[in-house]
């Protein structure tokens, strides 16, 4: 299943990843559309009421993580 693109209100694009099996939002992106000073967040576990995280601060992560798999796996 796609994830699912929302406009809501706040000018803002909501992308949602879903897990179907327990119908659950797995993790949000919101892309400001209006804002250009406002800056892409993900936010992670709904249940929790959702903690926003920078996209550079998420691109930085998913960069470590890749570089450290790298290197543990050689």
């Amino acid at each position: 299943m796609p994830p699912d693109l929302l406009l809501l209100p706040d000018d803002a694009w909501y992308l949602e990843l879903h897990e179907t099996a327990r119908d659950a939002v797995l993790v949000v992106a919101i892309v400001p559309d209006e804002d250009p000073g406002r800056e892409p967040t993900i936010c992670f576990d709904e249940s929790a009421g959702h903690h926003p995280v920078p996209h550079t601060v998420m691109r930085w992560f998913v960069d470590e993580s890749r570089g450290r798999s790298r290197t543990a796996a050689a």
